[in-house]
């Protein structure tokens, strides 16, 4: 649990100051401290089950399907009707599998959420300081995803839909989990953005956030303004370059 406390927190601290240090742009800063923090949690905890009769990936689907055919009996205890239950069990067994070699992903993701939320309060508490050095000079909310990030998750998506198992199919599932959530994030930096505009309270973006978080149509609303924000850029951030020649012209 120390080790596994030190993965998660302490080399995320130690990322992210390092980074801000250096003044790089949000995304690096985040992007390397989550990678940093999701690199040695995953060291740690496949250090942790090398002693173990059974790897990471077999005890995390084990414990999966445990819980799912738990609340599978919970729904049945309860007099709903499963079907048929040969079918219903192999769906759980997908399920299981499914998750279990996601878990890449998912131990990514946490970590790019909270890189996010640390370098978001680190640089509400410095900006409170009277003559404070200018580090955080960047928002969240002006963010803007680099457009060619598009295709990877054109060709992650694509993975997934012509596969549906192998090394193939753990690249592309992996691949897509983290690009959902990048372009979470996009959403979200665009949803600030205007609630910023009209000067709403801080504390309505938190029970926004939650509230859209309870709501699985809401988030995908933000991964479609994400994705889409390459095109109609919302916020009207993007610099359009001029030519010379048409400065000539006026």
């Amino acid at each position: 649990h120390a080790l596994f406390f030190m993965a998660e927190y302490g080399v995320m601290a130690f990322v992210l100051g390092e980074t801000v240090r250096f003044r790089l742009p949000i995304e690096k800063c985040v992007g390397f401290t989550a990678l940093g923090s999701a690199l040695i949690s995953a060291a740690v905890l496949t250090f942790a089950f090398s002693t173990e009769e059974v790897s990471l990936e077999e005890f995390i689907q084990e414990q999966v399907e445990v819980h799912v055919k738990q609340s599978a009996e919970t729904f049945k205890a309860m007099g709903n009707d499963l079907g048929d239950q040969a079918s219903f069990e192999k769906t759980l067994n997908r399920i299981a599998s499914l998750l279990a070699t996601a878990y890449p992903s998912f131990i990514f993701v946490g970590s790019l959420f909270g890189a996010l939320l640390n370098y978001s309060v680190a640089r509400y508490v410095w900006k409170k300081q009277p003559d404070a050095y200018p580090f955080f000079e960047e928002k969240f909310n002006t963010w803007v995803l680099q457009e060619n990030f598009i295709w990877a998750f054109i060709a992650s998506a694509g993975i997934v839909w012509f596969t549906s198992e192998g090394s193939l199919f753990g690249v592309g599932i992996n691949g897509l989990i983290v690009c959902l959530a990048v372009y979470i994030l996009q959403g979200l930096a665009i949803a600030f953005h205007f609630l910023e505009s009209k000067s709403v309270p801080k504390f309505l973006w938190v029970l926004l956030v939650a509230f859209i978080f309870s709501q699985p149509i809401l988030i995908g609303l933000l991964v479609g303004l994400g994705v889409f924000d390459l095109w109609a850029d919302f916020r009207k951030l993007k610099v359009v370059e001029v030519a010379p020649q048409d400065l000539d012209e006026d």
